[in-house]
């Protein structure tokens, strides 16, 4: 139940962010520009363009919409005792641990991802979890 929530909570915020992106990038491509001239002047001294910078967004994003939606597929299923689904989201939320990891010098904030990946996966390796999926459903 604990893998549960914490991927629905971890995967809807994140959905939902990866949603706002995209919202953000098609709706005000301008406020995005700001953003990055706010954030990271040095890129735009760089010569990042504005179709550049929203096909960037658009592809991250997107790629985040169809993880996060993966993810919450795979915690229905487990909750629906499916023994594939397990493996599916461990396999899911240890990539997801290992690409936080990868980034947390550059964003300190993925953290909270990274630990919520890491306790997922450790709540679908605990021994009574193994044995609840290996009872007979009928």
């Amino acid at each position: 139940m604990a893998a549960f929530v914490i991927t629905v909570v971890t995967a809807g915020g994140l959905l939902g962010l990866s949603v706002l992106w995209l919202a953000i990038a098609g709706l005000s491509p301008d406020f995005l520009m700001s953003l990055l001239e706010q954030q990271q002047p040095e890129l735009v001294e760089d010569g990042l363009t504005l179709d550049q910078l929203r096909t960037t967004v658009f592809a991250v994003a997107g790629a985040f919409v169809v993880w996060c939606v993966v993810a919450l597929v795979l915690a229905g299923f487990a909750m629906a005792r499916r023994a594939w689904a397990r493996r599916g989201l461990m396999v899911s939320a240890a990539f997801s641990a290992g690409a936080c990891f990868a980034l947390v010098l550059n964003a300190p904030l993925v953290l909270i991802p990274a630990a919520a990946a890491v306790a997922t996966v450790v709540c679908l390796r605990r021994v009574e979890v193994r044995r609840w999926f290996s009872l007979d459903v009928r």
